[in-house]
């Protein structure tokens, strides 16, 4: 069977989610900001690479986006392409952002 889905926290005081798996800590930065999250860096080292590590801190966020009402502003690039990758993460996504990963725009609500 598969390993089990790693456990994401967040420490807050460092802007940042966490990983640590055997001693090697995996993050994800982000700055809040009004209404939006700001995803600056991901990292994991290369001995925890290929395990989902980065894909379950995502999915926290964007979990975390939801639940505030926020909108994700992808400055990190890998987690752009997780966005581009993932439509049904595309719900939090900054619509100002959606052009620069090659997205339409938004539909407008039907009136």
């Amino acid at each position: 069977m598969g390993e089990s889905a790693p456990e994401v926290r967040d420490n807050a005081a460092a802007h940042r989610l966490e990983v640590e798996i055997d001693g090697k800590l995996a993050i994800v930065d982000y700055n809040l900001i009004s209404g939006g999250i700001v995803v600056a860096h991901t990292e994991v080292p290369p001995p925890l690479e290929g395990r989902g590590i980065a894909s379950a801190m995502y999915r926290a966020l964007i979990a975390r986006a939801r639940e505030e009402g926020r909108r994700v502003i992808p400055v990190c690039p890998v987690f752009a392409l997780y966005l581009k990758r993932h439509a049904e993460a595309q719900d939090v996504l900054d619509p100002g952002y959606r052009r620069s990963l090659g997205l339409p725009p938004l539909e407008p609500p039907a009136s």
